[in-house]
């Protein structure tokens, strides 16, 4: 308390006057997860020690650092919440026994974290781990008056406004717009069905500052930033770029914390 400032002022009684009573079934009730990142291949060094600095100096959360060689049913067993930084995943980065194994473990609870690259690997069709598509790299996707598709080119790094959606749980304790890094060339596909508590967004002005083509921010504008899908008893996280990149902006890296502690309690 007397390191962040906070009063903190004594009550009487649980018991409200009036709304619900401290501690009743009205609350949520959190318990410190136990968090494994993937480090090493496939993984990027920069991803992982932006993490690592991020948990470890700025919210003091202990985790474990884990081989893939490490990782398999009985290490997942022992961890709460998996990371997986930005790096170079591709189709066989994984056994298809491992996939598997990752799938029933998050069924059973665990809450899967995934940064940019990461994610378009999640999104692959073939491995069910997630509805999330990714869109095609072609622009307009569907081209009208003779209008020729296109492959668009990747942003070497802008700041994109998004819209918050307050009342997930991810985007607790932030504010109602934040401001994005992108610097990929991947693109979430827009839909209903899974939970979006950040969204680029569409106005004229999503790209706030930073370098990016024309196409390229046509087809990021309204697609999200960071989705979320109930996986039976689990979760899965996707965001579209590195949150904790550079340790640049706290208000991403508040995401980051908030998928990583409150995926079991919600």
């Amino acid at each position: 308390a007397t390191r962040h400032s906070v009063q903190v002022r004594p009550v009487s009684s649980v018991y409200s006057d009036s709304g619900p009573s401290l501690g009743s079934d009205r609350f949520v009730h959190v318990k410190k997860p136990r968090v494994a990142v993937l480090a090493g291949d496939p993984v990027s060094v920069r991803s992982f020690g932006d993490l690592w600095f991020t948990l470890e100096r700025l919210y003091e959360l202990e985790f474990t650092a884990i081989y893939k060689e490490q990782l398999d049913a009985e290490a997942l067993a022992t961890c709460d919440v998996l990371v997986l930084p930005d790096g170079w995943y591709g189709a066989g980065t994984f056994s298809e026994e491992w996939v598997a194994e990752l799938k029933a473990w998050i069924g059973r609870g665990g809450t899967l974290v995934t940064f940019r690259r990461a994610s378009e690997w999640a999104t692959d069709p073939d491995l069910e781990l997630t509805g999330a598509r990714t869109r095609p790299r072609q622009w307009p996707i569907d081209p009208t008056d003779g209008e020729e598709s296109r492959t668009t080119l990747r942003v070497p790094g802008a700041i994109f406004k998004a819209d918050v959606q307050p009342d997930h749980f991810l985007t607790m304790g932030g504010a109602d717009e934040l401001a994005v890094l992108v610097r990929s060339n991947l693109a979430f596909a827009p839909g209903a069905e899974l939970a979006t508590p950040v969204r680029l967004s569409e106005t004229d002005e999503a790209p706030l500052a930073g370098f990016v083509y024309e196409d390229s921010a046509l087809r990021l504008t309204g697609t999200p930033y960071l989705l979320h899908e109930r996986f039976s008893s689990g979760n899965v996280v996707l965001f579209l770029d590195d949150p904790a990149f550079r340790v640049y902006w706290q208000g991403q890296a508040r995401l980051a914390l908030n998928s990583i502690l409150l995926g079991s309690a919600f």
